[in-house]
């Protein structure tokens, strides 16, 4: 039995494990439970990067913005910290085990299911660029792609627009509806089917 919330695997003889303690501010937070049927998933930034820069890493190739992303990640702190005050936000995680594996855990916890529609995916032009180069399907990294940190999170349609809108004055930092809630079914799925895509897990 494995009690706690960091696991991971590693071929490592050292493994540095950091713990931030602190305090909730007006007792307000968010966790990965609280979707609702009909919420909409939204997500921060740029998806894939990381992954492809891993992969450029790994193969040798000249790849410095997708490196750069992967070497260096930037934590959306200050928007999450925005996000998780909005009343219409209700649940949300960090992306860090790729898009569809993150989407995954808010809906298991929620006990809902969630569609990420692919034609509303953001794929940044480096990495669109990066792919061609190499005949890779740049859309696998956004899904599964890990260590992006960006943030994703479940919002209802109601409130979408007005928190978009406040949210773009407050930040330079792109927001993309990419998918919605539903409690028809449980789990992920892409365009409504369920996708052999998988976000990276450690025990595999």
């Amino acid at each position: 039995v494995i009690v706690g919330g960091d696991t991971g695997r590693s071929s490592s003889g050292i493994i540095l494990d950091v713990t931030v303690i602190g305090e909730v501010i007006n007792n307000r937070y968010l966790l990965r439970r609280g979707a609702r049927d009909g919420d909409l998933l939204g997500v921060t930034g740029r998806l894939g990067l990381s992954g492809a820069g891993l992969w450029a890493l790994r193969h040798e190739h000249n790849a410095p913005v997708l490196i750069n992303a992967h070497s260096r990640p930037m934590p959306r702190i200050d928007e999450g910290q925005w996000l998780a005050a909005q009343p219409g936000v209700h649940a949300m995680i960090d992306i860090s085990d790729g898009l569809i594996q993150d989407a995954r855990h808010i809906a298991q916890r929620s006990k809902v299911g969630v569609n990420l529609d692919p034609s509303l995916l953001p794929v940044d032009a480096d990495l669109e660029m990066f792919c061609r180069e190499y005949n890779l399907d740049p859309y696998e990294f956004v899904l599964s792609g890990g260590e992006d940190y960006e943030l994703a999170f479940a919002v209802s349609p109601d409130d979408i627009d007005e928190i978009l809108h406040r949210f773009r004055r407050e930040f330079h930092t792109p927001i993309h509806i990419v998918g919605s809630f539903t409690d028809a079914w449980r789990g992920v799925r892409v365009a409504g089917e369920e996708s052999d895509i998988e976000g990276f897990d450690h025990f595999r």
